[in-house]
């Protein structure tokens, strides 16, 4: 019983100290299609993403310093370019018929991924609906 006391004594010392800093909570995302279905027939989609444990800071007022706990997304249809923005819905429109993935990452001010990152896919039919 004594060892377990001084074990515990130890520890919160230490804790008192700092000499075992805390742990940060991991941040976490999760995308998905809004209206799937409809949209696809109408050859769009629409993203609804969810961020925890990161503040979402505009890409362009941010600056390039990396802060803990703060970021902002990068969306990619395909292949195709990087759309930077700290908006947790975003369209897509006028996709060309066949399967399209979409990447989301959670990144950080200096556009240097944080970890999370999730992708989703989307279905266009050949025949898409007018507007």
């Amino acid at each position: 019983m004594h060892a377990r006391f001084l074990s515990c004594a130890l520890v919160s010392s230490c804790l008192v100290l700092g000499a075992i800093p805390a742990r940060a909570a991991d941040p976490r995302i999760d995308a998905e299609l809004t209206n799937a279905e409809t949209n696809a027939a109408k050859g769009n989609a629409l993203i609804q993403v969810t961020v925890s444990d990161v503040e979402l800071i505009d890409a362009d007022d941010a600056g390039s310093t990396p802060r803990p706990g703060q970021g902002h997304l990068h969306y990619q249809v395909d292949d195709g370019p990087v759309s930077a923005t700290s908006a947790k819905k975003l369209g897509f429109h006028e996709l060309e018929p066949g399967s399209h993935r979409i990447r989301v990452a959670l990144v950080g001010n200096d556009h240097k991924p944080l970890g999370p990152e999730d992708t989703v896919t989307v279905l266009i039919p050949t025949a898409v609906l007018a507007h």
